[in-house]
């Protein structure tokens, strides 16, 4: 059997435990979609997730670019609501059920306007009476307390406010359109924070659950989805700090590593990055650019906020690389790299001589035709209705855990 056989094997998800077999989560959120894909994340990994909507369906059903809908549903509802148990209970008629549904659960994820669910008497400060072990995950775009938690309560959560609550459109641009046209904040062109703050609630809620071993307590949690670009966007807020003003557009010149960013071929584009200075010098051997190797040696030649200063050498790099065909540059980095595998004198000193890393970039169409990803299991084909969709499936892998797709 090949290496990759057996470790195909080893991953295979059938006949292994959930990670999160018999934890039992409740899920309120009503067009949250950082509170769907928090309790995603939860039905993954093996816990049994229970959604609650109201009457009519969680009006998230219908959210699906160009109106399409299969079965009266959008593709984006499947993806997120997969693996979840879906049930409709009225919040007056059915309050005793829903209060029984809660108070069983280990995790309720409360995705509703801050403070509904307590004025409806099924928060937490109830809940907590009636199961103190639960772990209570409130997601909401400001949180449940400091000054805008109170005074935008009524303004829903989009991910568009998200980002530009934290300043993140402004740091998106191209460094060479520098007129004032061209200065216009941008969106990161997926749902950054809503994934991004997912990711985190989820987190926070299995940290709680060790917790809850070591400890026997259940805990309240609080995300504000409007903060959480700020804290994972960090180096900016350091780059201010030291640069002494605000960090500014500098699209693909990096601010703090250079070459850093996607560079057109002669037939398509490519990914590079040179995360030392000896792989900068060899990507400038590779390109036939040694002559400015003195200009740009250390990485404290290439740190700068002076972008004028930093587009004197991306000119030259892209210059060069639109030179190549995409094939025809990466291979000439891939005999660089086994020359120097090959002579043991050379591969002792391969971390000084250095490697760039230059990678293909996919267009999405490329990416859902890759075998790759569908070995991997990361890319899947579905019947949704009567139509065949490709979907992304899980993207954990453990070799004795297995997950729900």
């Amino acid at each position: 059997m090949s290496r990759e056989q057996k470790l195909s094997e080893l991953f295979d998800p059938d006949a292994k435990p959930y990670a999160l077999e018999g934890v039992r989560v409740v899920e309120i959120s009503n067009t949250n979609f950082v509170a769907q894909i928090a309790a995603a994340i939860l039905c993954e990994l093996g816990a049994h997730v229970i959604k609650i909507e109201p009457p009519g369906g969680d009006p998230a059903r219908y959210v699906t670019p160009y109106g399409v809908l299969i079965e009266g549903v959008g593709i984006p509802y499947y993806i997120e609501n997969r693996c979840k148990e879906i049930v409709t209970l009225d919040f007056e008629k059915d309050r005793e059920r829903i209060i029984q549904l809660i108070s069983q659960a280990d995790i309720v994820i409360d995705g509703m306007k801050p403070g509904e669910l307590d004025r409806l008497g099924i928060g937490y400060r109830q809940l907590r009476v009636l199961n103190p072990k639960v772990i209570y995950l409130s997601i909401s775009p400001f949180g449940s307390f400091g000054e805008f938690a109170e005074k935008f309560s009524n303004v829903p959560y989009s991910d568009l406010t998200a980002q530009a609550y934290n300043g993140y459109p402004t740091l998106i641009g191209n460094p060479y359109l520098q007129d004032e046209a061209h200065q216009t904040p941008l969106r990161a062109g997926i749902w950054v924070a809503t994934i991004m703050a997912g990711v985190q609630a989820a987190i926070s809620a299995l940290v709680s659950l060790y917790w809850r071993e070591l400890s026997g307590e259940g805990q309240f949690i609080d995300i504000a989805i409007n903060e959480v670009l700020s804290a994972v966007h960090l180096v900016p807020y350091i780059v201010g700090f030291f640069f002494e003003k605000p960090r500014g557009k500098y699209g693909l010149i990096d601010y703090i590593l250079y070459p850093f960013g996607y560079y057109k071929t002669a037939d398509g584009y490519v990914a590079i990055a040179t995360p030392t200075d000896a792989d900068f010098r060899a990507l400038l051997k590779i390109l036939r650019l040694w002559k400015i190797e003195p200009d740009w040696r250390y990485g404290i030649d290439r740190i700068s906020d002076d972008v004028e200063r930093i587009k004197e050498l991306d000119e030259k790099v892209r210059q060069a690389v639109a030179r190549y065909k995409t094939s025809e540059l990466i291979a000439k980095v891939i005999r660089r790299g086994v020359l120097y595998k090959k002579v043991p004198l050379l591969r002792s000193l391969e971390r000084h001589i250095g490697s760039p890393v230059v990678v293909e970039l996919y267009p999405i169409s490329r990416v859902v035709e890759e075998k790759h990803w569908y070995i991997r299991r990361s890319l899947k084909v579905v019947t949704i209705g009567d139509k065949k969709v490709v979907i992304p499936s899980s993207p954990f892998k453990f070799s004795a855990v297995r997950v729900k797709t």
